[in-house]
């Protein structure tokens, strides 16, 4: 699994990284809070504010566990990379409430961003339909069209047999 180069929406959700709900269930809850805590620390090591302190850190995972189970590692490498290079503005310390807040805004952006794709898929399946439609119909008119010829070609030839037959 690479959790380099997730530098898009579309590439956190695409990823085939676990989602934290996903590695509680594989594992148990120690074991990922204690993940979620080297994120976080990671997170806290590559900022040049104010540090949090290692209760903060750890009630932190303990939230993002609770409230984000559906996101996966591919979304925190996403949202971390994002506040590490200032693409998220955090104006001042990094803290449990300002991770969480971003975390629940990038989990909307998510589902809008989500909500839209499938919305794109389901018009672009329905244009296909009424195009095939459209073929299907085409197509079955003209092989019922055949199908007349055939049979009036048939049915002429029945008459000319009928008219040879009552000759003799």
């Amino acid at each position: 699994m690479k959790l380099k180069n997730i530098n898009s929406l579309d590439k956190a959700i695409q990823s085939e990284a676990p989602s934290i709900g996903k590695i509680m269930a594989d594992t148990n809850p120690e074991y990922t809070q204690s993940l979620l805590i080297m994120w976080l620390l990671w997170l806290d090591q590559n900022m040049s504010e104010r540090g949090m302190t290692e209760n903060q850190i750890e009630n932190c995972a303990v939230s993002i566990m609770q409230r984000h189970k559906s996101l996966k590692l591919s979304d925190l490498s996403f949202v971390f990379d994002k506040i590490i290079h200032g693409e998220i503005e955090l104006y001042g310390s990094l803290g449990i409430n300002k991770i969480i807040k971003i975390l629940d805004a990038h989990f909307n952006e998510r589902c809008e961003y989500s909500a839209q794709k499938s919305e794109s898929k389901h018009m672009e399946f329905n244009q296909g339909i009424r195009d095939f439609g459209d073929k299907r119909s085409s197509v079955s008119n003209s092989e019922m069209s055949k199908k007349m010829q055939h049979a009036v070609s048939h049915q002429n030839i029945q008459e000319a047999k009928n008219k040879i037959n009552t000759k003799k």
